[in-house]
């Protein structure tokens, strides 16, 4: 959980305050020191050798962690759990041990944790982490290596299924898509974004369009001539500020001037698929009912 977690904050799904790499590193610390202590469990150890240190380590739930505070406890787990040969045949180098039993050395003196270099720290600890716990994890006989080859061929095979199966249902849903390739006007434009009618461009990966702030902005795709819909797929920036477009309103209309509200939706979405009544309709307009700007990754319309 702690790597997890670890990874989680340096790869957001959103934007984190400042301080992920101070986080992340302090939980790769104790995520190394944890899995240090589950190696020792493992395998026999004559605590001899180590002069008694290991009696508090050894056993779970005992404060292990803090028998540690000291830069010789973090050595002598290291000499117990003695996991550099494991390490080695992950493709971890000598060096990149060496740095991290220094760098974990370095948190044990220091009780305030006060990180000088938190990205540099965070590097050093996190292959090595990451390598400790599959370690960990097939000396605790969780999983096999051979038996994680072969989960990992199946999990290759799945993957290539759900590519194959998502490319095909994206290629029917394009199909279907009425929105796809009409041209589409914002009620006011930036630098940012595509040019109609591309809902998708290098350029601008996070969304197809940005309004400026203003008094509900809105977006209106051109089917060209009057079709039959019922359903409009809209899919919400992913990045960030997916609030902006709350309350969301969809409107339609046959010649522009007179528009009717079929759906609205007034909780946080990433997709959002209202189905209706069949009407007919050659403008579909999304618009937002506050001051706001308004920006999405795709809209898509069906008959």
């Amino acid at each position: 959980m702690a790597t997890e977690l670890a990874r989680r904050a340096l790869e957001p799904t959103q934007p984190f305050p400042a301080g992920a790499a101070t986080v992340a590193s302090l939980l790769y610390h104790h995520s190394i020191i944890w899995a240090l202590q589950s190696l020792t469990l493992a395998r026999p150890v004559n605590r001899s050798e180590h002069g008694g240190t290991l009696e508090v380590l050894s056993r779970p739930g005992a404060g292990g962690t803090s028998a540690l505070a000291s830069p010789r406890g973090v050595e002598d787990l290291w000499r117990a759990a003695a996991p550099e040969p494991a390490l080695l045949r992950l493709n971890l180098t000598s060096d990149e041990i060496a740095r991290a039993k220094l760098c974990m050395a370095r948190f044990a003196a220091h009780s305030d944790l006060q990180l000088a270099r938190p990205e540099r720290d965070v590097a050093t600890l996190r292959p090595v982490a990451e390598a400790l716990l599959y370690t960990s994890d097939v000396s605790l006989q969780r999983y096999t290596a051979p038996a994680l080859a072969r989960g990992a061929k199946v999990a290759l095979v799945l993957l290539a299924l759900a590519w194959v199966g998502v490319s095909i249902h994206r290629y029917l849903d394009d199909r279907r898509n009425l929105a796809l390739g009409m041209p589409w006007r914002a009620s006011t434009t930036t630098q940012l974004g595509c040019k109609s009618p591309a809902q998708e461009c290098i350029e601008s990966p996070g969304f197809f369009f940005h309004t400026q702030e203003e008094n509900q902005p809105w977006l209106e795709i051109d089917l060209g001539v009057v079709r039959t819909i019922s359903s409009v797929k809209v899919t919400n920036r992913a990045d960030c500020c997916a609030d902006r477009v709350i309350p969301l309103v969809l409107e339609v209309s046959t010649d522009q001037q007179s528009w009717r509200q079929v759906a609205s939706q007034t909780a946080l979405f990433s997709a959002w698929h209202p189905e209706f009544s069949p009407l007919d309709a050659r403008w579909v307009r999304l618009r937002v009912a506050k001051r706001s700007s308004l920006h999405l990754i795709s809209v898509g319309v069906y008959e």
